[in-house]
Parts: structure tokens; C-alpha cells; sequence
């Protein structure tokens, strides 16, 4: 959960923000549910892609589990 109202005087600050956590879920190889306060709240896919949107509404997602770990993890899984 997110708070994105700080971005409201930037005009592509919400987008940006997106593109950032869609770039996590490609590291991460992971689901991402990313909601928002005054943003934009969407399921995104472990490639990046946004699955649905999300609106004001309750909505009921289904997000797979998965194992397999991505190259990050394995690399910090290392060091740690």
C-alpha cells in the first residue's frame, strides 16, 4: 500500500512510479498487487505486464504462488 499523493504536482509521477514497481516484479520474478492511495493501484506480472486494473471497487484477485527464485535472489541469498 501506497501513498502517491506527494506526486500529484508532477504531471508523469504516477506512471513513473508504475514503471518502477514493474521493474521490481521482473527482478523479483514475483506477482506484484500494488495498491494505492491516489495513484494507480493494478495486479502486475512477474514480466512486467499489468494484469488488471484496479478501481475503487472491492475486487478479488488470485495471484499464483511461485518457487522458483529469480537471479537477485540468488545472488543476495549469497551474501546474506
Amino acid at each position: 500500500m501506497s501513498s502517491e499523493a506527494f506526486m500529484n504536482k508532477y504531471r508523469f509521477g504516477h506512471h513513473q512510479y508504475l514503471n518502477i514497481m514493474r521493474v521490481r516484479t521482473i527482478e523479483n520474478k514475483r506477482f506484484l498487487l500494488k495498491c494505492s492511495y491516489g495513484g494507480i493501484s493494478c495486479l502486475i506480472s512477474p514480466k512486467g505486464e499489468i494484469q488488471k486494473y484496479i478501481n475503487d471497487e472491492f475486487v478479488s484477485v488470485s495471484i499464483p504462488q511461485i518457487k522458483e527464485k529469480s537471479f537477485y535472489n540468488k545472488m543476495l541469498s549469497r551474501f546474506l
